[in-house]
């Protein structure tokens, strides 16, 4: 389990079954040095323990190798300032992408590449636009489904769309999940209950 530790300007792996976590980004000093990052708001990594952060304060999105000492800078771009979300692309080893909740849009970014490869922000309902869109996952077929928070539904864009569909609805939706049947679970209510959707 990785963990984002915000105030702290660092990552942490704790490994299985273990409550003793170790420092696998940061130094815990906020800074634009490569060996810093400056409050960051959300990680995700791939199979080979590299991790990929949102490094808000400093509009970047930078890259740690598994074992680094410091960061490879992917993106710069002060729209990584609003991230709430980043995935790595299932399809792509260059490729990320980040629900920016200040613009109502998802972007992908490819690494090297200060603006965005591409843009999601179209729906086919009456409510054609995302609005503070939150949580994101990656089906194993490559669809992504987004929390509309503010329309109080998901949306999900098929592999290859940039107009998403709405597959669940619930007020006050938060985080995303699926199982391993691809049954959608979404946290409503402001995060009190938890609602299970049956797969499509």
């Amino acid at each position: 389990m990785y963990v984002a530790d915000y105030s702290n300007h660092l990552v942490q792996r704790f490994p299985p079954n273990s409550n003793i976590g170790t420092t696998v980004a940061g130094t815990g000093t906020k800074s634009g040095a490569l060996t810093d990052v400056d409050h960051l708001a959300v990680i995700d990594a791939d199979d080979n323990l590299n991790i990929c952060i949102a490094d808000i304060h400093n509009d970047r999105i930078v890259k740690w190798a598994s074992n680094a000492t410091s960061d490879t800078v992917v993106v710069s771009n002060s729209l990584i300032d609003k991230s709430y979300k980043i995935l790595l692309s299932p399809s792509s080893s260059n490729q990320v992408y980040t629900s920016n909740s200040d613009k109502d849009k998802v972007y992908i970014w490819t690494f090297g590449n200060n603006s965005p490869t591409s843009t999601f922000s179209q729906v086919n309902a009456t409510k054609n636009a995302l609005a503070k869109q939150k949580g994101m996952v990656f089906d194993p077929y490559g669809n992504l489904y987004i929390v509309d928070s503010d329309n109080d539904r998901v949306v999900m864009y098929c592999a290859n769309s940039t107009v998403g569909i709405v597959v669940a609805e619930g007020s006050n939706t938060t985080p995303v999940a699926l199982d391993s049947n691809l049954n959608l679970y979404v946290a409503v209510s402001g995060g009190t209950k938890v609602a299970e959707f049956a797969r499509l």
